[in-house]
């Protein structure tokens, strides 16, 4: 797929960047954990900023960083909604990002990686992350492996239900091995997080007795799921460090996990 035609895609004023809300929760929360009061950020490829207004509350400056013009202008009317004035947003490239943003404590990208479509393209971005930080500083990733996706849909294969589809027209997931051992040449890994406990109930238990389909803006689901993704992230929040999971590779159930590397000397 063409990076043109990905980026058009970004661009159209009715697109979602993550319809399930109750996740991007769980994974602000998992971010916030990381973030201290004097630490300045940046937010590599911040969409329409839902959880980048609630990154800048907990420290000194972010940067917000977007290619697209449609989600920076989304991004700008929600943070002067929210009375934020310590987020810059630029409108910007995560393949060519300059020396003139300057260093960070932290820099933060949410399935920003697997928006472009090669391994070589994720290594040159992963590689601009890197150099954007301060020695000491903290590279915060909640991506998609396709170990963690084939996971989930092992699962569900067991139960009858259908597999998730990839959309792999505008996402290449991470190859959790190779991607681990790019990043140790460079970076010491000092967290792993995951969703595990909110995927079972939510893509699992929940397609047992709903229904739900599509993606985006077109998805269509039934009413109950509302209920079930609010319940489930109780369920997630309380109990999910206390779960196992028999996993078949990688260390996910559930595409998107969190990974936290600090930069090395």
């Amino acid at each position: 797929m063409s990076r043109e035609i990905i980026e058009e895609y970004w661009d159209r004023p009715d697109t979602v960047s993550l319809i399930d809300q109750n996740l991007r929760i769980l994974e602000t929360e998992s971010v916030l954990r990381h973030l201290s009061s004097d630490d300045v950020i940046l937010d590599l490829g911040c969409g329409a900023a839902e959880s980048t207004v609630m990154y800048a509350r907990a420290v000194s400056k972010c940067v917000g960083l977007e290619q697209s013009k449609t989600m920076l202008e989304k991004a700008e009317i929600l943070a002067e909604s929210h009375g934020i004035s310590n987020i810059d947003f630029i409108r910007g490239d995560a393949l060519s990002l300059g020396s003139e943003l300057g260093k960070f404590d932290v820099v933060i990208s949410q399935r920003v990686v697997i928006n472009f479509m090669t391994w070589d393209e994720q290594k040159i971005v992963l590689n601009n992350a890197i150099e954007a930080l301060k020695v000491g500083g903290k590279l915060i990733l909640i991506e998609n492996t396709f170990e963690g996706f084939e996971n989930l849909n092992s699962f569900r294969r067991e139960l009858g239900l259908p597999n998730i589809k990839l959309h792999d027209w505008h996402n290449y997931f991470l190859v959790y091995g190779r991607f681990k051992e790019f990043m140790s040449h460079r970076m010491t890994l000092i967290e792993e997080d995951n969703f595990n406990t909110y995927y079972l109930l939510t893509r699992v238990f929940g397609n047992l007795i709903a229904k739900f389909e599509g993606f985006g803006s077109n998805a269509t689901k039934d009413p109950i799921f509302e209920k079930i993704d609010y319940e489930a992230r109780q369920v997630h929040s309380k109990f999910n460090e206390k779960m196992q999971f028999k996993l078949g590779s990688g260390s996910s159930f559930g595409p998107i996990q969190m990974f936290v590397f600090q930069k090395t000397p």
